[in-house]
């Protein structure tokens, strides 16, 4: 995967956190490396399905695309059954071979530069709300216009489905 050079938010994301060791065991078939991994580059986004986020529990969201921020930038897949997953959907450690990594979690591109992103990873969740308020920053840098499904004080964890106040 070619890099692009990383942005200053990127940078000072990476000297104010650390790296997490994933939060749930990993299956050997979450460590395959996998055909299909991008790193996000500059808005705007080419070849990628526009999406929707979930608003409701039974409702699983539209183009759903995985995403981390790594030693490297920012790795995404679509989240659909891979046969070489058997048919399995991608998890997060399937970007990271299951290494430890700052934080992970959803977007869904709404049209070539603005996106909706949630901290839904239970691998490398974000750890606080300004830690996910951070990474939104970090994708912004990227000329993005985020809307974060946010953080929910209820649970101390980031919001999985879009919450309109």
């Amino acid at each position: 995967m070619p890099q692009e050079s990383p942005t200053p938010d990127l940078q000072a994301f990476w000297g104010r956190y650390q790296i997490q060791a994933p939060q749930r065991a990993c299956l050997p078939h979450e460590l395959l490396a996998l055909v299909g991994i991008r790193m996000l580059r500059r808005a705007p986004a080419k070849d990628v399905l526009w999406g929707k986020p979930p608003r409701a529990a039974k409702w699983q969201g539209e183009n759903t695309y995985l995403w981390v921020i790594d030693s490297r930038g920012i790795p995404y897949i679509i989240e659909r059954s891979l046969p070489s997953l058997g048919n399995s959907l991608p998890k997060h450690s399937n970007l990271t071979g299951g290494r430890p990594d700052y934080i992970g979690g959803e977007i869904w591109f709404s049209n070539g530069d603005s996106l909706f992103l949630s901290g839904g990873s239970g691998r490398y969740p974000p750890l606080s709300e300004s830690h996910l308020n951070d990474a939104v920053r970090v994708f912004e840098s990227y000329d993005y216009r985020v809307t974060s499904l946010g953080w929910d004080p209820g649970t101390g964890k980031a919001r999985r489905r879009y919450h309109v106040v």
